[in-house]
C-alpha cells in the first residue's frame, strides 16, 4: 500500500470526541481543517484517534467518508506524545492531555495543522513524509501495517472493508427519526393488522401477572410442526443472539458477510473472536459454500440476508453444517422473501439430536416483528435441538417475553396469521421489484430483490442519502455493514406512491450531484 498518490504525501487525521456531537459537525470541522491545510478529504491516508473515541459513530463515518482506515492508540501512549497544544481538562477526563495532536503525532507523522476545536470534536492534520519513494516511503507503510495487523484489521481493499471499524450498534431506526417519509426500516405495515392489535388488547387485564410462555409455546410449536422442547421464544431475534453468544465457549465465530450486525455485536461483547467471509459485491453477492472456511464452530449466515437482499438455496446453506459445529440461520425475513419454502424449518429432522451429532447442528433464528407491525413489541424465535434450546432457556431471564408479545405470537402463529404473511409477502416483492426497477433508471446499481429491501450502489451515496435526509426522505446506509462501503443504500420496499415521491426527489439530486 502506498501511502503517497501522485508524487503528494499522505495526510492523516488525527481527531478527539466527546460521547454527543454529529458525523456532519466532524465532517464540517474537517473541511474547514484541510482547507486551512490547502490540502483535500482525497489526499487522506489515515484517520486516527483514541481508542475510547474510535467507537463514536461520527468518528467511523468520518473514515469512512474519507475512503481511509481508522486506527486507534491508547490513552497511554498518547499521553507520552509531545502534543504542542494540551488540555488539562482532555487529561483528566480521558488520561492523556492530547487526542487529535497526539494521534497524529502516535502514528509517525508530523504535523501541518495543530489542533482545531468544534463544539464537541478536535481535528489536528499531520503529514507522512516520504524523502525516498523507495526507501522511506516502503518502511511508513510497513509501520502502518504493522499498526493495522496490531489492531486486529488486515489491508484489503475498500469494498471488502478489512481496514474499517464499522458501527454494529446502528440501525435503521436511527436514520428514520423525524423523517417525513422512511425507506429505512424494514417494518412492513405501520401498525399491527386489527386480529393481532386485537388479541394484544384482550391481554392488557393480564399485565398484573407474571407471563407464562410456556402455554404459548406450546401452540406456537403445534404450529410450526416442531416437539416443544426444540423450539424457544424470546424478546425478539436480537435475544436469540446474544444468547446464542454466552451458550457455549466458542473457539471462534464466523460471520458471513454482509449479514445484520446484532449477531457479531453480541459476539464480540461476550468476547468471542469473531472473522468474516465477504461475499463478493460482483458476484452478486451469492453463498459458495466450499470457500467457507471450515474451522470455527460457530457459523453465522442470513436467509435471506440483511442488507443484500439475496436469498440463498436451502441446500447452499446445509452445506455449512460440520460436525462438532454449530450453524445459525438467520431468518427474520424469510417469510417475507421471494420463495418462503426455501426456510429450514421446512426439514424438521434438521433438529433431530442424531442428524445434529452427525452432520453439525443448526439452529435457525424468526423474527415475528417484521411482517406483523410488531418492532415495539419484541417477538422472536429459536428453533434448534432439545440440549441447545434448554441451555438457552436456562441462559433467558424469567419472563422475558412479556404478556402482550405472547399474546401476539398466540395471533401471528395461526391460520390467519399465515394468510396475512402470504398477502404482506406478495405484495412487498411487488414493491421491492418495482423500486428496484426505478432505481436503476435512476442510475443506481441494484442487487436484484428477494426480500422486502434493496440494496443499491451509487459512487455519491453518502452524500446522496444526506440530500434525500435534507428532503425528509430517510434511507438505509450501507458503510455500518461489514463488508459494504459508504457506496451502498438500502430502501426499503414501500408502496408505489411512495416511490414515486422517492424518484421524483432522487432524480434532480443526481442530476446536481452528476454536475
Amino acid at each position: 500500500m502506498s501511502l503517497g498518490t501522485g508524487g503528494r504525501r499522505g495526510l492523516v487525521l488525527g481527531v478527539g470526541a466527546r460521547s454527543v456531537g454529529t458525523p456532519d459537525e466532524l465532517q464540517a470541522l474537517v473541511d474547514v481543517a484541510l482547507t486551512e491545510a490547502g490540502r483535500d478529504r482525497g489526499d487522506v491516508t489515515l484517520v486516527t484517534t483514541s481508542t475510547r473515541a474510535s467507537s463514536r459513530p461520527a468518528v467511523i463515518e468520518l473514515a469512512s467518508a474519507c475512503r481511509a482506515p481508522l486506527v486507534p492508540h491508547a490513552e497511554a501512549v498518547l499521553a507520552g506524545q509531545p502534543a504542542p497544544h494540551p488540555s488539562e481538562a482532555a487529561a483528566r477526563a480521558v488520561g492523556t492531555s492530547s487526542v487529535a495532536e497526539a494521534s497524529v503525532l502516535a502514528s509517525g507523522a508530523r504535523l501541518v495543522l495543530g489542533k482545531r476545536a468544534s463544539a464537541h470534536f478536535t481535528v489536528a492534520v499531520g503529514e507522512l513524509v516520504e524523502r525516498d519513494p523507495a526507501g522511506l516511503e516502503h518502511q511508513t507503510d510497513v509501520a502502518h501495517q504493522a499498526d493495522l495487523e496490531h489492531h486486529g484489521l488486515e489491508h484489503r481493499g475498500l469494498e471488502h472493508h478489512g481496514l474499517e471499524h464499522h458501527d454494529l450498534e446502528h440501525h435503521g431506526d436511527v436514520e428514520a427519526r423525524g423523517a417525513r417519509l422512511d425507506l429505512a426500516v424494514n417494518v412492513a405495515v405501520p401498525s399491527p393488522p386489527p386480529f393481532v392489535a386485537q388479541a394484544i388488547e384482550r391481554a392488557l387485564p393480564q399485565l398484573a401477572v407474571y407471563p407464562d410462555q410456556g402455554p404459548t409455546t406450546r401452540r406456537a410449536a403445534h404450529h410450526l410442526q416442531l416437539e416443544p422442547d426444540r423450539l424457544l421464544l424470546t424478546n425478539g431475534a436480537a435475544q436469540a443472539f446474544s444468547l446464542l453468544a454466552h451458550a457455549r465457549r466458542w473457539t471462534e465465530a464466523l460471520i458471513v458477510q454482509p449479514q445484520f450486525t446484532e449477531p457479531e455485536a453480541a459476539l464480540r461483547a461476550a468476547d468471542v473472536p469473531v472473522q468474516h467471509h465477504v461475499l463478493s459485491a460482483e458476484d452478486r453477492f451469492s453463498l459458495r459454500p466450499d470457500l467457507v472456511p471450515t474451522a470455527p464452530d460457530l457459523v453465522v449466515v442470513g436467509h435471506p440476508v440483511n442488507p443484500t437482499s439475496v436469498l440463498f438455496d436451502r441446500s447452499d446453506v446445509l452445506a455449512l453444517r460440520r460436525p462438532g459445529r454449530v450453524l445459525v440461520v438467520d431468518e427474520a425475513f424469510i417469510d417475507a422473501s421471494s420463495d418462503p419454502s426455501q426456510s429450514l424449518l421446512q426439514d424438521r429432522s434438521l433438529f433431530d439430536p442424531e442428524v445434529a451429532e452427525r452432520e453439525g447442528e443448526v439452529v435457525v433464528v424468526r423474527s415475528l416483528t417484521k411482517t406483523y407491525g410488531l418492532a415495539g413489541l419484541r417477538a422472536g424465535l429459536v428453533v434448534s435441538t432439545p440440549a441447545l434450546v434448554e441451555r438457552l432457556e436456562r441462559l433467558q431471564g424469567h419472563w422475558s417475553v412479556n404478556a402482550l408479545a405472547l399474546s401476539a405470537v398466540d395471533a401471528v402463529l395461526t391460520d390467519e396469521g399465515d394468510a396475512f404473511a402470504q398477502q404482506t409477502a406478495r405484495r412487498l416483492h411487488r414493491n421491492a421489484l418495482h423500486i428496484a426497477a426505478a432505481l436503476s433508471d435512476a442510475g443506481l446499481q441494484v442487487v436484484p430483490p428477494n426480500a422486502p429491501f434493496v440494496l443499491a450502489r451509487h459512487d455519491q451515496a453518502r452524500l446522496l442519502r444526506v440530500r434525500l435526509r435534507d428532503k425528509g426522505i430517510a434511507v438505509r446506509r450501507g458503510d455500518t455493514f461489514p463488508g459494504l462501503g459508504p457506496q451502498w443504500l438500502r430502501f426499503a420496499a414501500r408502496d408505489p406512491e411512495v416511490v414515486e415521491e422517492l424518484t421524483a426527489t432522487l432524480r434532480p439530486i443526481l442530476d446536481e450531484l452528476g454536475r
